[in-house]
């Protein structure tokens, strides 16, 4: 009575793991996801221009769709006929599966790796090409579980405890395809740098549209004093005349101090030694 209890158990169990190993149907589910969110204006979204490859991705998986279903019905039949041999026939049926299906699956990974890859010198995608990594880890998370399929039936022939050692290659699969992901950078986004504005040709320019200098300090919220240092600039390389900014007594009062006090350095300094008249 107990060891027909077990192996109903363990019928079950085979039945509900390769359904879900061999249900593509969830993986469909997920590409059309992904097709759906190519939603905005090509203008707007620069990953809008790739839904076409989109669309060819998920029309390839839905070719498998029915192979899947006819596949799932053949998985239930072997088991429910409760044939002493049926785990043999069963690992028949899993091997000629994954020979079916993992090399399709694999390619249809490879294909969004090197999109990914051919893409991550492109700017303004960061976020599009994490969403097709999450694309392709459903694709990766596929094969292993037709691969662990094929590992459990061949254990439970064999009477063997199903192990983590059993599944080694699977996961070094896993560790290599990691790090081929992982070696893949996305070009992190920069934010174009913004001309400096020369503040001083800012000045020169209002001054020369006909404005004063208190005009110009109002305009641009800065002091008077600031706005003369910037015309004083332009005075130096001879584009302003220097009486149009003072009269011809504070000329010849500034002339007089540059030629007693060469040494002063500095708009400022110099300005500090005229008298307020």
């Amino acid at each position: 009575m107990l060891p027909q209890l077990l192996e109903n158990e363990a019928q079950a169990y085979f039945l509900d793991f390769l359904l879900k190993s061999y249900d593509l149907s969830s993986l469909s589910k997920e590409v059309q996801y992904h097709v759906e969110s190519y939603s905005k204006d090509e203008k707007k979204s620069a990953k809008q221009q790739y839904v076409s490859w989109a669309k060819e991705l998920k029309a390839k998986v839905d070719e498998l769709l029915p192979v899947s279903v006819k596949f799932k019905y053949q998985i239930q039949q072997i088991i429910q006929t409760k044939n002493t041999n049926y785990k043999t026939t069963l690992l028949e049926r899993v091997k000629a599966a994954n020979t079916y299906f993992i090399p399709i699956l694999e390619s249809h990974s490879k294909h969004i790796l090197n999109h990914i890859t051919e893409l991550s010198v492109v700017s303004k995608i960061k976020i599009y090409l994490s969403e097709l990594k999450e694309l392709e880890a459903h694709f990766f998370k596929q094969i292993g579980l037709m691969k662990k399929a094929e590992i459990l039936i061949n254990s439970s022939i064999e009477n063997k405890e199903f192990t983590k050692e059993m599944v080694k290659n699977v996961v070094e699969d896993d560790h290599q395809r990691t790090t081929l992901v992982s070696s893949i950078k996305i070009t992190k986004e920069k934010t174009p740098k913004k001309d400096k504005i020369d503040t001083k040709k800012l000045s020169f320019d209002l001054y020369k549209q006909g404005k004063s200098i208190p005009e110009i300090a109002k305009e641009r919220s800065l002091v008077e004093g600031t706005i003369t240092g910037h015309l004083a600039y332009y005075v130096g390389l001879g584009m302003i005349d220097v009486k149009e900014l003072v009269d011809e007594q504070k000329f010849k009062a500034i002339e007089e101090l540059y030629l007693t006090n060469k040494d002063i350095a500095g708009f400022g300094a110099f300005k500090a030694n005229l008298s307020d008249d």
